[in-house]
């Protein structure tokens, strides 16, 4: 197992073992989308417990956790720099309850390895798959 798949596979038994409050959970967000990714195949799964969400997005080559927070119809969330590579920063609006709006806010890579593939500011559309 290499490097990243070791971090990642850490990555993700640490997010499945993060305490959220059980109440007053927020489904408007919850689910799973299609990133709209010009020439690429990519998933976004989103689950948020109270004003808490998890974020993995899921590409060809690997998946990306983020750690978020949703207030009203907003939802923002930090890449997991370890993980992702960079230090990035998205928020996502719904614009209906199955298309939701992302824009990166700031994208900086962490090191001469990493790079950012969108610059800030970019949008982007998902749309709910369920």
């Amino acid at each position: 197992m290499n490097t990243i798949t070791l971090k990642r596979f850490i990555a993700l038994l640490f997010l499945l073992h993060l305490s959220f409050p059980v109440s007053a959970q927020n489904p408007s967000f919850e689910g799973i989308y299609n990133l709209l990714l010009p020439g690429e195949v990519a998933y976004v799964t989103v689950q948020v417990k109270g004003s808490e969400a998890i974020i993995i997005l899921l590409d060809e080559e690997a998946w990306n956790p983020f750690i978020g927070s949703v207030e009203g119809n907003l939802l923002t969330a930090t890449g997991v720099t370890a993980i992702v590579g960079v230090d990035i920063k998205i928020s996502i609006s719904l614009s209906t309850s199955t298309i939701a709006n992302i824009t990166i806010d700031s994208c900086n890579p962490v090191n001469d390895e990493t790079v950012c593939n969108y610059p800030d500011g970019s949008t982007f559309q998902a749309l709910k798959v369920f």
